[in-house]
């Protein structure tokens, strides 16, 4: 009777044994995914609308990313006094580009090439307030680094500010490659 119920045990014990090491790699493919390949953030604020939305939930993209004109992207912000870890922003100009920001006419030149924003929040009579009491102003994009606005130009704590100014590549997490709320449908 006494081998009975040590076979028993011994049978219950090598599942566990089995699932605990299925939890443990399990887990570390999942931090390896999230350090590495893909990441989800959750949108906190209006500086991105229309584009997303509050609480809508990203799928960033970390592998191989080179930054581009355009790309909306997670910037890592935990070295700056600003509130939160991570901000979600598009990129308006790279290394060596100038910017010239026209609020009269609320455009934007990158090279003194008008650029298209159709993703902008055109709800609003003006939807580029000028920071200062200037009519444009102009920004060199240094190397390494990148030129970033959100798509609320007015609820935006951009590159114009100076307490996130422009963006060091070894801060950009990844590329956003794809958005879904849960709020919406």
């Amino acid at each position: 009777m006494k081998q009975i119920y040590t076979s028993v045990a011994k049978k219950y014990l090598e599942n566990d044994a089995k699932k605990i090491v299925l939890l443990i790699l399990t887990l570390a493919m999942a931090y390896l995914i999230n350090t590495y390949v893909a990441r989800l953030a959750i949108v906190s604020g209006e500086s991105m609308y229309p584009t997303f939305m509050d609480k809508d939930i990203l799928l960033i993209n970390q592998i191989n990313y080179i930054p581009s004109r355009g790309d909306v992207i997670l910037i890592d912000i935990s070295g700056r006094l600003l509130p939160g870890r991570y901000i979600v922003k598009r990129i308006i100009a790279v290394s060596e580009d100038t910017v010239t920001l026209d609020y009269e006419k609320n455009t934007v030149y990158v090279n003194g090439i008008m650029i298209s924003e159709p993703y902008l929040n055109l709800n609003q009579s003006d939807p580029m307030l000028a920071l200062d009491a200037v009519n444009s102003i102009t920004y060199k994009v240094p190397t390494g680094t990148v030129f970033v606005m959100g798509d609320n130009r007015n609820h935006s704590i951009d590159s114009r500010y100076e307490i996130l100014g422009m963006v060091s590549k070894a801060d950009i997490v990844g590329r956003v490659c794809d958005s879904f709320s849960l709020l919406r449908y």
